[in-house]
């Protein structure tokens, strides 16, 4: 299994809670899980400055791959004094994934290991906390639950000890539900749990789906099926943004045009239904096959990355510009020259001067990823870059940029470290206040 590793970008955060998505040699712990430094955590003063090391995954007991292949919600989530994060991959001797706490000054704990069917395994999205119940997380697993399809978790923050886990739905298979959910579970302020799958639906291209709760307990229904044939997108690693009306937005990895380089959409709620459109077809010379979902501006613009393709053969920023019903596209920068990023597989944020952060899985002075920033300037951008060594750095960032509950930036690495991952922080200079300058979850 790749190794995994987290980074603070600004300042010293308090804590961050993970979840990792495979197990290794955990027995299901009865209480928090100390460990030694293992995967670094960085603090990285410039982006062309070193980062100091937090902590280093182990991958026993306290897993590897802190990753969110799916969209722009990241592996990240501030949770009172602590953060919290997912991982895909470490734990116990099943090898399916921990949530992990991970203080400022290294010290880490699992609050939760998977245990596979019927439990959750391997999750590939964040952790989601509606404002309401603080207390309360949910996350969406790509395997595990009853039918060994994906499964819908809710865990219960606990003060000592682990926390109280419950599957509180488990996929079944094609064409009457989705499998494989990958992307991040995001809500409503109703209380509802909206996300997709990768496959199943009716024409197993996967779906878009929504969990309501009632006095009885949660019920599933299926929102939209891909079709992936006559424009329409198929297969979505990432999960939704909804804006204040209640429209879901996302992209699709293939479908679209006889390229099959993937869409944007938009889901439409009209009365109580909802309506699917495409929005933007990839044609690879703008990018193609997007792992990321999209983020909105104040404005109502759409940002984004696609993993390859582009005037440079390595991927894309766009931005889809909304005016009435339709949108334009810009491509705000072609990742693949010498020397920079490639491939991004994780979302964008923005600040409120326009900045862009992210990351790419590969690229950068030492093939190993980077993290970049772009700066709007004279109608183009500037692009400043940190390159990962593949050192106590990391490598290989999977997850775009999160920000902790202080502001802080932080950059988890899939792997390096010594071996499992690494932590870190870049700049002064990308401090985030408030995180809803680009909009991903309603304010429940």
């Amino acid at each position: 299994m790749s190794n995994a590793g987290l980074f603070r970008l600004l300042g010293i955060a308090a804590s961050v809670m993970l979840v990792t998505g495979c197990g290794a040699n955990l027995a299901h712990p009865t209480a928090p899980v100390q460990t030694s430094v293992g995967a670094p955590i960085h603090h990285l003063r410039s982006l062309a400055g070193r980062m100091q090391p937090i902590y280093d995954f182990n991958g026993s007991p306290d897993g590897s791959s802190p990753v969110d292949r799916s969209n722009n919600h990241t592996p990240l989530i501030a949770h009172t004094a602590t953060d919290s994060m997912t991982t895909y991959a470490g734990g116990d001797s099943n090898n399916d994934g921990t949530v992990a706490s991970v203080t400022q000054k290294g010290h880490e704990s699992v609050v939760y290991t998977f245990k596979n069917t019927p439990d959750g395994a391997n999750p590939a999205g964040a952790l989601y906390a509606p404002k309401h119940t603080p207390a309360i997380f949910y996350l969406a697993t790509t395997h595990g639950g009853t039918n060994g399809l994906g499964a819908v978790i809710q865990l219960t923050a606990t003060k000592k000890g682990p926390w109280r886990e419950q599957p509180i739905y488990s996929f079944s298979s094609y064409p009457n539900d989705g499998n494989q959910p990958w992307g991040t579970l995001i809500g409503d302020s109703q209380g509802n749990l909206y996300g997709t799958t990768f496959a199943g639906g009716t024409y197993n291209r996967g779906t878009v789906y929504r969990m309501a709760q009632s006095a009885s307990g949660w019920t599933e229904s299926v929102l939209y099926s891909f079709t992936g044939s006559n424009g329409d997108g198929a297969n979505p690693y990432a999960g939704l943004s909804i804006d204040g009306k209640g429209n879901l937005y996302g992209t699709t990895y293939q479908g679209g045009d006889s390229n099959n380089d993937g869409v944007v959409y938009k889901l439409t709620l009209s009365s109580s239904a909802y309506g699917e459109s495409v929005i933007h077809t990839f044609n690879g010379g703008d990018g193609s096959e997007p792992h990321a979902g999209v983020c909105i501006d104040p404005s109502g613009n759409l940002w984004g990355t696609t993993n390859f393709a582009g005037a440079k053969g390595a991927g894309t920023v766009f931005e889809l510009s909304s005016a009435g019903s339709t949108y334009s596209e810009r491509v705000v920068w072609n990742f693949g020259a010498s020397g920079d990023g490639a491939n991004p597989t994780g979302g964008i944020l923005m600040d409120s001067k326009g900045r862009l952060y992210g990351t790419t899985e590969a690229g950068g002075a030492s093939a190993s990823g980077a993290f970049f920033t772009l700066t709007p300037a004279g109608g183009k951008y500037k692009e400043n870059l940190y390159s990962f060594s593949g050192g106590m750095d990391g490598s290989h960032p999977y997850a775009g940029p999160s920000v902790d509950n202080k502001g802080n930036i932080i950059v988890t690495a899939s792997q390096g470290g010594t071996g499992y991952g690494a932590v870190s922080q870049p700049a002064p200079t990308v401090h985030l206040t408030k995180v809803q300058y680009c909009v991903t979850v309603p304010a429940t």
